[in-house]
């Protein structure tokens, strides 16, 4: 089973005393879990020409990714720096680098979607978790994510949207009726509004909805029904993918027609795990304590 990822990548800078550096960002986080399980996956993105897209790019083809897409452009690459305390994280800074025109203006060429056509599923981040963005680029991110959405939707492939933390204003409204599974992260949610959100996202078109809560757990629902599950007392050292690995594991299990709930055992499983290690996959790709 093949899947095309669109979206974002960065370095993950764990500010000190951790001091460490992982390669990260929402789409390549659940690009990795898709290959985990036993997905074929080809990443579109962008990197800048400095030294973090070497390490980016070298990165996902030992994981198995497919990178022939993947755009390299004048610029530095996304970083996140990070601080975690108590196994809590607390994004510091973020910069999109050269990702952020690709966010605000570029609209998929036909060379692109020609290339997508051949996935029957294309998972797609449109930016919209990155924080810290100006209100005029959000507006673009907004306006560029309905464009690509409307030209996907054509490509008669089953199109998978993670809205993120929702910040975009009105963005869910305009794209329903392009999207099958709409997934978020809402960890201010209480369950029972994560399950009326869920509902409203199913009226709206959408055929699943997903929602992350955070130590609350997820709440997935389609036609079938609604599933809240909940998370298990672990010694949580980092939730940072935490979120992705859900998504990415789920995704895999309900395509290969394992249901809501086996579908969010795993997912919730695959969550917890990365909570116990730092960074969202994988061993850092650079110790300053060396």
């Amino acid at each position: 089973m093949k899947i095309a990822v669109i979206g974002d990548n960065c370095i993950d800078i764990y500010l000190p005393p951790l001091d460490k550096e992982y390669v990260g960002g929402c789409a390549v986080n659940v690009a990795i879990h898709l290959i985990n399980n036993g997905f074929n996956v080809s990443y579109m993105g962008v990197v800048g020409n400095d030294n973090y897209s070497e390490i980016i790019i070298e990165s996902l083809k030992k994981k198995g990714i497919d990178t022939t897409y993947l755009l390299i452009a004048e610029g530095a690459s996304g970083i996140t720096e990070t601080r975690t305390t108590n196994g809590q994280k607390t994004i510091v800074k973020e910069e999109l680098g050269a990702q952020l025109k690709f966010a605000t203006e570029h609209v998929l060429d036909s060379g692109q979607l020609n290339f997508l056509s051949g996935f029957k599923y294309i998972y797609y981040t449109g930016f919209t978790s990155w924080q810290f963005i100006s209100s005029s680029a959000k507006e673009k991110i907004k306006k560029t994510a309905v464009k690509n959405l409307k030209l996907l939707r054509g490509l008669g492939s089953t199109i998978i949207f993670d809205y993120g933390e929702n910040k975009l204003e009105g963005l869910l409204e305009k794209t329903s009726g392009l999207v099958d599974y709409a997934f978020f992260s809402l960890a201010e949610l209480k369950k029972d509004e994560a399950i009326k959100f869920a509902e409203y996202v199913l009226a709206l078109g959408c055929s699943l909805a997903g929602i992350t809560l955070g130590s609350k757990g997820a709440v997935v629902a389609d036609k079938s029904g609604l599933i809240h599950h909940p998370t298990t007392d672990i010694k949580v050292v980092d939730t940072l993918g935490a979120g992705d690995a859900f998504i990415g594991t789920f995704i895999s299990r309900y395509i290969l027609g394992e249901g809501l709930k086996t579908s969010g055992d795993k997912a919730t499983e695959a969550a917890e795990n990365t909570c116990l290690q730092t960074g969202g996959w994988g061993i850092p790709v650079n110790n300053k304590k060396k």
